[in-house]
């Protein structure tokens, strides 16, 4: 067992990292051999799991045809990976190693839209289904421009429809009622002006504070998306902000994971009374109330980061269309 080794220095090719929930994990990656995630270097499970690793490092590619395990190791290489946003790797590959485990033997060759649709119809989740599928596209697409196959025949599959979990939006009567459960100064009502005036992520905000204000505004790099902000500081935010290097702390005085902060803060909605709220329907309240003052596509955009512009849009025509119907009844007056 290693001794006290939470870096997992020592370990040839095991590399440790913050993800973007602030957990501290470990990776073994070797150049043209399968990678993967490793559990704490301080755990009995680590010296089985890096030795079975070491192992499978040490055997030579077969010498048969180029299998789907080969086009995983050439997609994780490749910059259509290594470009992605940092918080957008991990789940990437957790379930890239997930499908190469299953289907790594697979050879391409053999690889066909019913083959494929074979496996796609043994998962059970239509959600899991669908990011399945999309991730054998990534892959095989990489196999195609890497001359490997001729054809991506994910693309032959039929498109599989799964309504994503909708958030619902705060309204300001929600928000009242969680000002009086908690008021000024205690961590919940940081918590609530954090996501409500900034319209972001759980994950961004639990690693903001005193070293993310440049010029008296915000400044954020989406972990989800990578995009770069310059957040103005509301009054009534300004007014909460603690002078410290992170704003939001649990309970022992340390950084939120993102997982653990989502978790907090669903409590803390239950004991104020409210039900099927959460912290993101606070980045959809901010947008929709921006929506119905007149705020423009862009200017949401611009504080909510979307990459689509048709997504924010949704929210300016849902706001019209209240403004023209309040503003047709008046005509009966």
């Amino acid at each position: 067992m290693a001794n006290g080794n939470h870096t997992g220095k020592g370990f040839k090719y095991v590399h440790s990292f913050i993800d973007n929930r602030g957990k501290r994990r470990w990776r073994y990656y070797r150049r043209g051999y399968p990678s993967e995630y490793l559990p704490n270097p301080d755990s009995p499970e680590f010296v089985e799991r890096y030795a079975a690793a070491l192992q499978r490092g040490k055997k030579k590619r077969a010498t048969g045809g180029y299998t789907l395990g080969h086009a995983i190791d050439d997609y994780l290489r490749s910059r259509a990976f290594t470009d992605l946003a940092e918080g957008t790797k991990p789940s990437y590959e957790s379930l890239i190693h997930q499908i190469g485990r299953n289907y790594g033997r697979y050879e391409l060759s053999t690889l066909t839209r019913p083959a494929l649709e074979g496996i796609l119809s043994e998962i059970d989740s239509t959600g899991k289904r669908k990011k399945v599928l999309e991730k054998f596209s990534v892959i095989l697409e990489q196999a195609v421009r890497n001359n490997r196959v001729q054809r991506n025949v994910s693309k032959d599959v039929s498109r599989i429809r799964h309504k994503p979990k909708s958030y619902k939006a705060w309204s300001m009567a929600d928000i009242e009622v969680f000002k009086v459960a908690y008021p000024s100064g205690t961590t919940e009502r940081l918590a609530l002006y954090l996501l409500y005036y900034t319209g972001q992520r759980s994950s961004d905000v639990v690693g903001m504070g005193a070293h993310t204000i440049q010029d008296g505004r915000i400044i954020v790099k989406q972990q989800k998306t990578g995009t770069e902000l310059s957040l103005p500081i509301h009054p009534a935010l300004a007014s909460e902000l603690p002078d410290r290097p992170i704003w939001i702390l649990n309970g022992y005085g340390d950084q939120f994971s993102v997982k653990g902060f989502q978790q907090w803060l669903v409590k803390r909605i239950k004991r104020a009374g409210l039900q099927g709220l959460s912290g993101h329907g606070l980045r959809k309240s901010l947008a929709t109330h921006l929506a119905e003052k007149g705020a423009t596509p862009h200017q949401i955009k611009a504080i909510t980061g979307h990459k689509n512009l048709a997504e924010v849009s949704l929210y300016t025509r849902e706001a019209g269309l209240h403004r023209l119907a309040d503003e047709a009844m008046k005509l009966l007056d």
